[in-house]
């Protein structure tokens, strides 16, 4: 049986999976662009390389979790809490909305942050090494022991 890759993408429907528990489940590649993620418990979810530009993950929770290399451009963040070695390396977040979203314990290493709202965002010992942070908007952003290794742009 072949893979089927469905998006669920559309002007007029929006995937509501609003306070889901998705917690330690295996999401590796799925396309769930522009869904509704709002209060999703996403603890320890495998998130690699999924494609969730434009979803919504308004006060989720993030603990551990790995969107490595996931496609989030566009994405909302607002209160939503990414701690505990959760893991965005290489993920793109170009334009992402993450005003006042807590990284603690993140890795943040080759993201792609260009032009992303970073306003009054709190970093705690985050590796943002090799991240590309052009055009984004990082007005209060707090930093707390944040590794910057290498080239940061």
């Amino acid at each position: 049986m072949g893979r089927r890759n469905r998006s669920y993408e559309s002007d007029d429907q929006r995937l509501d999976l609003v306070g889901i528990d998705l917690r330690g489940g295996n999401l590796n590649e799925a396309h769930l662009e522009g869904a509704d993620l709002a209060e999703a418990h996403l603890e320890g979810a495998n998130l690699v390389g999924a494609h969730l530009d434009g979803a919504s993950f308004a006060r989720a929770h993030f603990e551990g979790e790995d969107l490595g290399a996931a496609r989030l451009k566009g994405a909302f963040f607002g209160g939503a809490l990414l701690e505990g070695g959760a893991d965005l390396g290489g993920a793109s977040l170009e334009g992402a909305d993450l005003i006042g979203v807590h990284l603690e314990d993140a890795d943040l290493g080759d993201a792609q942050l260009y032009s992303a709202d970073l306003r009054e965002a709190y970093v705690r010992d985050a590796v943002l090494q090799g991240a590309h942070l052009d055009g984004a908007d990082l007005r209060g952003l707090t930093w707390r022991e944040a590794i910057f290794r290498g080239r940061l742009d």
